[in-house]
């Protein structure tokens, strides 16, 4: 434990709880007067400006320093002893260090005022002009306490002790907006008094965001202060599609959890956004949210999981911002880019000169241009990431490979094939990449072209990925890869990992061919004493019995009776065995259903749809649409969204419903399961994805 700080010989000012100063525990919320008067103030307010200066810390010995972009010159340089990431507040630069808290003025780095932090971490700071807050606090909610210092013109004005944890909070029109206690959010006067209180229940309110139009406050999600923010389940709320995303960032930082340090990996992963006000709603600037992995940069949609590009930067990212022309990234050797919101092609940059761990980068730094080079297509871009070499962008990288599953163009199919092929890949990666490959449904003939080679001493050629190949041809139901498959079935040398896929491709396209060398594969593998054929024994027995119906049992039978087989091998055929001896006994008891149309009402397979496709889903669901809406407010939390995966059998039944988030699929699935599908042409399961949108 380092040794107690202290405030020192600084007049402060000492705000109570009492009266009109301070967070009264009598204050009421959601006053809309109240509400009203501060948005007035902030209507009224010239514009927020912020100054086009980039502050960044070097890496060991620490320095602070500032770049003016404006003027292509260095501002100045400090000595620095920094335990969180500096805040930019207004006219100061505010940082934590192990003496306490230090502000410097922004404009030549001078120290304006210092005071202790009596063992509290700085949670943010924020200012317009020579007025700023700066929370500190232990974070946590039980025993959490926390201070709230003012500095305004260069010394500090007044401070505030809270009882409760406080988030980062926000400057403008001379008023403070204060996140407290995950669900408040005060305004107080730059004297120190409460001028208005919301209390917000749809989500974690831990910052507090203004810029030139509007005052945000959020977390995971995001709210514009207004006259609708209630405590109100309907209250208005954004908040992103719900993803995995490599390093899982969110939103916004945890405000009530210590910050990271200046030089943590969270500075090179996270989300940069820029949010738009409407009406007391709020969006993001071209609907896209940017992600930043270390050298890569994604432009992702906001509301759904589409990708709109992805740059790669000569070095790290250690700072971005978006703005309405894209984002504006720093990177670890001071380089500074403004990337297209349209492509990702650079369109400015500049050189501050100074490495970097860290840096703030201001939205209005750096004026675009026009773009650089030309645009390359989106498959080159997400291709060019996964190749990168970068063994920390792995997840990424993995990320980008199964972002190109999404894209139609046949080409793509050919670059995952080729990346499945290629076992040097790091697992992770790899497998991304077979996943992406398994659930293709264009470009197929490069996956029957893949599957026409086999592994070769005397010609110097590798198995191809069997396993993934078999998936996507029995996802896109193509018959042509039939033969092919049951040429790798009866290849010694294709990989026993891939054996299991093969069987169920061949059982998944249903055709007759495939019996024999199904049975040929169990007659002279159910005895092997190798555990690698357990699944592709138990997978091949079952492919076999479907297509083979009853005609399978003598060969079930054989395989049950024999000594030598394989536990695995023995305990599939038993149960293959049951469910065929079964199905007669059933039938017999069972009456037959009655006639529901004559003959010419009967629809045949030609007129059956071939899938259910997007606007057949969109039919069937729009009945239930509100029933569906209604399951998004829990008792818990309000969503704005959520996703339903429906696994249909080519007959039409629905034999899987999920949903996400998950605690929503108890009141979405049987509302979904109301719903009749139609029979398909299909002849494998088909997953189809529901939006549920308020």
């Amino acid at each position: 434990m380092k040794a107690t700080r202290w405030i020192g010989a600084i007049a402060i000012a000492l705000v109570g709880c009492g009266g009109s100063q301070g967070l009264a525990h009598n204050f009421p919320d959601d006053r809309p007067a109240d509400v009203r008067a501060v948005l007035d103030r902030v209507a009224a307010a010239p514009p927020r400006q912020e100054p086009g200066i980039v502050v960044g810390l070097t890496p060991a010995p620490m320095r602070l320093w500032a770049y003016d972009v404006a003027a292509g010159r260095a501002l100045w340089e400090q000595p620095a002893e920094a335990e969180t990431t500096p805040q930019v507040a207004g006219d100061y630069v505010v940082v934590q260090e192990p003496s306490g808290i230090v502000v410097r003025r922004l404009s030549d780095g001078s120290v304006a005022t210092r005071f202790g932090d009596d063992e509290l971490s700085m949670t943010g700071a924020d200012g317009e002009g020579p007025l700023a807050a700066i929370a500190l606090s232990t974070g946590g909610a039980v025993g959490a306490r926390s201070r709230l210092v003012v500095v305004q013109n260069g010394g500090v004005a007044w401070q505030l002790g809270v009882e409760q944890a406080i988030g980062e909070p926000a400057v403008r029109a001379g008023m403070i907006f204060l996140p407290w206690a995950q669900q408040n959010l005060s305004v107080l006067d730059a004297s120190g008094a409460e001028l208005a209180r919301v209390r917000f229940t749809r989500g974690v309110v831990g910052h507090a965001l203004a810029d030139e139009r509007a005052i945000f406050f959020g977390q995971q999600g995001l709210a514009q202060l207004s006259e609708r923010t209630t405590s109100a389940p309907d209250a208005p709320w954004f908040q992103p599609v719900a993803r995995e995303l490599p390093g899982n960032p969110g939103l916004l930082r945890n405000a009530y959890e210590p910050p990271p340090s200046p030089t943590s990996a969270t500075h090179h992963v996270r989300l940069v956004w820029r949010a738009v006000p409407s009406d007391g709603d709020v969006s993001l600037q071209d609907d896209t949210i940017y992600l930043v992995f270390y050298r890569l940069v994604f432009a992702l949609g906001a509301n759904d999981e589409s990708v709109r590009w992805v740059a790669q930067l000569p070095a790290d990212v250690v700072g971005a911002t978006a703005n309405e022309a894209g984002v504006v990234v720093a990177d670890e050797n001071g380089g500074l880019f403004s990337l297209s919101r349209q492509d990702g092609r650079v369109m400015a940059s500049a050189q501050t000169g100074q490495p970097a761990t860290w840096a703030h980068v201001a939205s209005a730094s750096l004026r675009a241009g026009a773009p650089e080079g030309e645009a390359m297509p989106l498959r080159d871009q997400l291709l060019a990431a996964t190749q990168n070499t970068d063994a920390r962008l792995v997840p990424a990288r993995a990320y980008a490979a199964r972002l190109l599953a999404s894209m139609p163009e046949p080409e793509v199919t050919a670059s995952l094939v080729a990346l499945c092929d290629d076992r040097s890949l790091p697992a992770q990666l790899h497998a991304a990449a077979c996943d992406a490959l398994a659930l293709r449904e264009s470009g197929i003939e490069h996956v029957t072209s893949a599957l026409e080679r086999h592994a070769s001493y005397l010609a110097g050629t590798s198995a191809p990925p069997v396993g993934a190949l078999a998936r996507a041809a029995a996802r896109a139901n193509e018959r042509r890869a039939v033969p092919l498959l049951i040429a790798q079935l009866r290849d010694p040398q294709t990989p026993a990992d891939d054996l299991a896929a093969v069987a169920q491709a061949l059982q998944a396209l249903g055709d007759a061919s495939a019996r024999e060398p199904l049975e040929d594969f169990v007659r002279l593998y159910h005895a092997e004493n190798d555990q690698t054929l357990a699944r592709p024994l138990a997978a091949a027995i079952t492919a076999y019995t479907a297509l083979a119906g009853p005609a399978s049992q003598e060969t079930l039978r054989w395989v049950i009776d024999d000594p030598m087989s394989m536990p695995a091998a023995r305990a599939a055929a038993q149960q293959a065995l049951t469910a065929l001896t079964a199905a007669p006994a059933q039938s017999e008891t069972s009456a037959p259903a009655e006639p529901t149309t004559t003959t010419s009402e009967t629809t045949t397979s030609a007129e059956l749809p071939a899938r259910i496709t997007g606007p057949l889903l969109d039919q069937l669901m729009a009945p239930i649409d509100d029933e569906l809406d209604a399951c998004l407010t829990t008792p818990e939390r309000s969503h704005t969204q959520a996703r339903v995966v429906i696994a249909v059998e080519p007959d039409g039944t629905v034999t899987t419903v999920t949903a996400t988030p998950s605690e929503l699929a108890a009141c979405l699935e049987p509302i979904v399961r109301s719903r009749t599908f139609p029979a398909t042409r299909a002849r494998t399961r088909q997953s189809v994805t529901y939006t549920v949108r308020r």
